[in-house]
């Protein structure tokens, strides 16, 4: 176990980190938050649209409709009115297809209707998350500035060693460093660093291992691929033998059938 004086100004030092990298995450978050941009309400009904309405919505349902009703329908209207011999057949079947076309544009306009409708409650929503996040900006912007002062002014007092004694390479990993030897794998701050060192090398080649793996199985699977479609056009270009020796050979029986009718 590190002394009991450096083990205190190792942990005050880890908090120090601790609490640079949560002001650090908060700044994400807050620029993040900033960097939002909001769509005006044309602009968000157009995409709803773009991304809930499809071209083939309507279509199929549509012609089911107007060939089940509406052309029937107008086909009853026309022909009790003529005699049998007269009935102008390429008149009722033009009048199926108004029929096919009237329902088509029916009922994509009530699918239309609908996005429209489920679009406008999405809009109100929406308008209203606009709403408070314009009003928490100027909030947001002035929280920025604050913990971007505090930020620097932790770190110009963390550069100092006589208040973090933890280098600036390794602030990110001040926890781990501490937790070394909590669990006895270092007594002191330069061996923790020692153990990190080798952990971080380890994490390194563990990564890099496995990206060559994945590259080697990729490898392959490709090569297997390759000797399969080889052996595919191994196999056509037999049959194409076989066949064409096939033809040859019917095309000489038949030359030798036809010299004994002459």
């Amino acid at each position: 176990m590190a002394e009991i004086k450096e083990y205190d100004e190792l942990e005050r030092s880890a908090e120090l980190c601790v609490i640079r990298s949560q002001y650090m995450d908060a700044l994400s978050k807050i620029n993040n938050f900033l960097e939002i941009k909001f769509l005006n309400d044309h602009d968000f009904m157009k995409n709803y649209r773009a991304t809930y309405f499809r071209g083939s919505d309507g279509v199929i349902l549509g012609a089911i409709v107007g060939f089940l009703i509406l052309g029937p329908a107008l086909a009853l209207l026309y022909v009790p009115f003529v005699n049998e011999n007269d009935v102008n057949y390429v008149l009722v079947l033009l009048l199926y297809v108004v029929g096919i076309i009237a329902g088509i544009i029916g009922c994509r306009a009530i699918a239309k209707a609908k996005v429209n409708s489920k679009g406008k409650d999405a809009l109100a929503k929406y308008r209203s998350e606009r709403e408070d996040a314009l009003k928490k900006r100027p909030l947001a912007k002035e929280l920025k500035e604050n913990y971007t002062s505090e930020l620097k002014e932790l770190v110009s007092k963390m550069k100092d060693r006589s208040n973090c004694i933890i280098p600036q390479k390794y602030w990110d990993y001040a926890p781990m460093l501490v937790s070394y030897i909590d669990n006895c794998r270092a007594h002191d701050l330069e061996s923790a660093i020692n153990v990190l060192e080798i952990d971080l090398h380890n994490r390194a080649m563990e990564e890099k291992q496995q990206q060559i793996l994945m590259e080697q199985m990729q490898a392959r699977i490709m090569s297997e691929i390759a000797a399969e479609n080889s052996e595919i056009a191994r196999e056509a270009a037999e049959l194409a033998a076989i066949n064409s020796a096939k033809t040859l050979s019917e095309l000489r029986w038949q030359e030798f059938l036809r010299s004994f009718d002459k």
